[in-house]
């Protein structure tokens, strides 16, 4: 969990409108990967797999956020 999202360089496939974004973005630093964000405000869910993979969700509601990050911890190595 992170409060801030990094510098999209550009949008790959997807939908960008205001602070929400849906799809494939090239992320500084990170590089391609998947947005699934509702606003530009944190919390932000990094997922990061195995094979350098990566998706950022966020919520409006920030429970929700923190719900989804408490579910997903358990299976986190």
């Amino acid at each position: 969990m992170k409060d801030t999202l990094p510098h999209v360089s550009s949008k790959v496939v997807g939908y960008a409108s205001g602070n929400q974004m849906r799809g494939a973005f090239q992320v500084d630093g990170m590089g391609r990967g998947h947005l699934y964000t509702q606003n530009a405000k944190g919390p932000f869910l990094y997922i990061i797999l195995k094979d350098g993979s990566f998706t950022v969700f966020n919520f409006d509601d920030v429970k929700q956020t923190d719900s989804l990050y408490a579910s997903l911890k358990p299976y986190a190595k």
